[in-house]
């Protein structure tokens, strides 16, 4: 029986060094971590900004080693502080962190590097009292336009007024703060909220209301003048966790919806929900990142522990982090290799780093019929090499048409036009003989009257 049981242990632990071998881990810090966040650059360089006892930190990849700083030393209160890092496209760091002070009132500070210096700038103060937010979601959140002008949104509480307001900030010369929407306090409250930016440079915010118990879900696109409210119709609907604008200006979600983390996307005005990962515990965290347009999502709780999940054509998979107990406040990113990189804490507070390399997971289901009823497409993007992959999914014969368009839209080269049998291929492009120049393009595949496209950054 004791050999059995040895037998059976070691079978599971082979099984999970095997799942896991793909994935590095390592402690880049010690300490009481209350939250992370982590940007990649242009050169492909992990950034993290964290908040460890009651210090703002940074920590930067150089290529050989992490470089630390400590950019706020003032401290504060131990507990429910939050803290996002973006790169602007001259590979800069800004940080936004909203903090809560020993008087406990709750600061949004912001931080940006200029000439190897961090300049520290506070864009809000309110009174609140910490109560209110206990084990609430993340309520900060920032992105960057393409101008590196960084833009803020949060809820926020006005005991003066008594009413719950969600506010938009912006820098030119100097902080914008805007309210764009107001609630009486009696029976509502705001949530989570989120921000990114559209290929028009505008914000979209997503993030939720309360209403009498009942909670709804909410995205505000900006178009140059006002705010464009659109109601996203979901069951049990609790907060808001990621929000993502692609190149083809495509808006995912990650959210929350009962006790499971779930991904929206909306296309033709019409939002579709899938991917769902079921969780339990407190308090309840998660990131999103895309690869190939596609989404990765991560999510944790104290009890729930690391669960990572990506979808691939129609289908979603599951992957194994080997991160030690439940890896708190998860941030996930995915370079232009398609490398994950993945910060957190463990249940000891200690600032943790994974990664793990673009294995080719497009390939995982060649000649597998598709179970969806859906069209599938996937490239390697950015390309360096001499010859494009392009894998993609059938769901039942037809005739199909493979075509590469530049950015203007005009037609390059049709790769394939004829009758084919539904299931999974794989096909390539010979970058050099077609003599394409460095750039961007897009690659559509049509199945009767079903398209999908896909955009390709050719690098030489």
């Amino acid at each position: 029986m004791k050999k059995l049981i040895l037998l059976i242990s070691f079978l599971l632990m082979l099984k999970i060094q095997l799942l896991a071998q793909e994935w590095t881990v390592q402690q880049i810090d010690d300490g009481y971590i209350e939250d992370t966040s982590i940007a990649i650059d242009t050169q492909n360089l992990v950034h993290i900004g964290y908040i460890a006892n009651g210090l703002v930190k940074y920590a930067k990849w150089n290529g050989i080693f992490w470089e630390y700083e400590t950019i706020d030393t003032s401290g504060y209160y131990i507990y429910i502080n939050e803290i996002k890092i973006g790169i602007d496209k001259r590979n800069q760091p800004h940080i936004v962190t909203c903090l809560h002070l020993h008087d406990s009132t709750m600061q949004v500070k912001y931080a940006y590097r200029r000439d190897s210096i961090w300049h520290l700038e506070k864009v809000d103060s309110l009174g609140c009292p910490i109560t209110l937010f206990t084990n609430w979601p993340r309520r900060i959140d920032m992105a960057i336009d393409n101008n590196c002008i960084p833009h803020i949104v949060y809820p926020w509480l006005n005991i003066t007024d008594s009413v719950w307001e969600l506010r938009y900030a912006y820098k030119n010369d100097e902080w914008v703060v805007q309210t764009i929407l107001r609630l009486p306090f009696t029976n509502c409250a705001i949530y989570a909220a989120k921000i990114a930016i559209d290929t028009a440079n505008y914000p979209v915010i997503s993030y939720s209301i309360s209403d009498k118990g009942r909670r709804q879900l909410f995205c505000s696109f900006f178009n140059g003048l006002s705010w464009d409210i659109d109601t996203i119709v979901v069951t049990e609907a609790k907060f808001p966790i990621s929000i993502i604008i692609d190149r083809m200006n495509l808006v995912h979600l990650q959210y929350m919806a009962g006790l499971s983390i779930r991904y929206a996307v909306k296309e033709n005005n019409c939002w579709q929900h899938s991917g769902i990962i079921a969780i339990s515990g407190s308090p309840i965290r998660g990131d999103m990142a895309l690869l190939n347009n596609e989404p990765h999502m991560v999510a944790s709780s104290y009890f729930g522990g690391l669960q990572y999940k990506y979808k691939l054509g129609n289908n979603w998979y599951w992957d194994y982090v080997p991160i030690p107990y439940c890896g708190l406040h998860p941030s996930l990113e995915i370079d232009q290799q398609g490398t994950r990189h993945l910060s957190c804490s463990s249940t000891d507070y200690d600032l943790l780093y994974a990664t793990k390399p673009n294995l080719g997971i497009e390939e995982k289901n060649v000649g597998r019929t598709p179970i969806s009823s859906e069209l599938s497409l996937s490239v390697n993007s950015p390309v360096s090499q001499s010859k494009l992959k392009i894998s993609y999914g059938l769901p039942k014969n037809a005739r199909v048409k493979l075509t590469l368009y530049d950015l203007t839209g005009r037609a390059i080269k049709v790769l394939i036009d004829e009758y084919q049998n539904a299931g999974y291929y794989n096909n390539s492009l010979d970058l050099q003989k077609e003599q394409l120049t460095n750039g961007v393009y897009f690659l559509g595949l049509e199945l009767d009257k079903d398209k999908k496209f896909k955009k390709i950054i050719l690098i030489k």
